[in-house]
């Protein structure tokens, strides 16, 4: 093989691995963002449990918690959730 031939065959293979290098740091990137949203969500959870179940043992007013609701919540379908008429 000459040489012109294997630089061209080397650098082929370098443009190669520098793809699949490329694309498995953005599958652990990807990994690794889903790992964190996903523990986000778990612990959005259980403070939302954890005060459910403060308000339903009569540990913190329902009408406070109503108040924050309203305070935080800006959509209207977010509003929807929590209808004034119904318990938490």
């Amino acid at each position: 093989m000459k040489r012109v031939e294997l630089i061209a065959d080397l650098e082929e293979k370098k443009r190669k691995v520098a793809k699949k290098l490329a694309e498995l740091k953005l599958e652990q990137r990807s990994a690794v963002s889903k790992s964190k949203r996903t523990k986000d969500n778990r612990r959005k959870i259980l403070i939302g449990a954890m005060i459910l179940a403060r308000v339903r043992n009569g540990q913190l007013p329902e009408a406070e918690v109503r108040a924050w609701l309203t305070a935080f919540l800006q959509k209207p379908e977010e509003q929807d959730l929590f209808p004034p008429d119904q318990a938490l």
